[in-house]
């Protein structure tokens, strides 16, 4: 008996990362937005680049290029909001997953 109860456990413990990891609440449908954009400086702290769409709603990037940080560019882009992440600046936080400057 005691030989099947260490299989029990042995076996509960490697299912429960499964278990855990399915169980947090986590999404795999993560919110992707694409469009158009105006890249935007903002002076708050020691400066914020944001996005502004068509419709006014304003995005902080986390992983804007240096090439893309030019104040009024107007820019194509595929983004993905990161609702578990805090940034300092204006808007919600996004990650950039493509872009390109429109012409």
């Amino acid at each position: 008996m005691d030989s099947f109860r260490s299989r029990t456990i042995l076996t509960m413990l490697l299912f429960l990362p499964l278990v855990a990891s399915s169980s947090c609440g986590e999404s795999s449908d993560k919110s992707i937005i694409a469009g158009e954009f105006l890249v935007r400086f903002a002076p708050v702290e020691s400066g914020c680049w944001n996005f502004v769409a068509t419709d006014n709603t304003i995005y902080g990037s986390t992983n804007l290029d240096n090439a893309y940080r030019i104040d009024g560019l107007r820019v194509t882009a595929t983004i993905q909001l990161l609702p578990h992440t805090i940034i300092l600046c204006n808007g919600a936080p996004v990650e950039i997953i493509e872009i390109a400057r429109t012409p």
